[in-house]
């Protein structure tokens, strides 16, 4: 389980793969995401909140707008390089 909050947000990867974002405020998930086929083992949050980094030991590290849905904007495979 790896976990990261920033503005009343919380987001959370696990074993099964998941991405769950959470509110602080009332405890209710937000959103989930079956984010990867292996376990995520780290997530990280943009200052903005709206964008969140995970990775796994399925060899992936993916960028999420969750403004945007369930759906990664971008995924990198093992030895790729991402310029934003």
């Amino acid at each position: 389980l790896s976990a990261v909050w920033q503005s009343g947000q919380v987001a959370t990867t696990s074993g099964d793969g998941a991405l769950r974002c959470w509110d602080l405020s009332s405890g209710s998930l937000v959103s989930k995401s079956q984010a990867h086929r292996g376990a995520a083992n780290c997530v990280d949050m943009y200052v903005d909140t709206k964008h969140v980094v995970t990775g796994s030991a399925d060899g992936t590290i993916k960028v999420w707008d969750l403004s945007a849905g369930t759906t990664p904007v971008h995924t990198l495979w093992a030895c790729q390089a991402l310029h934003l």
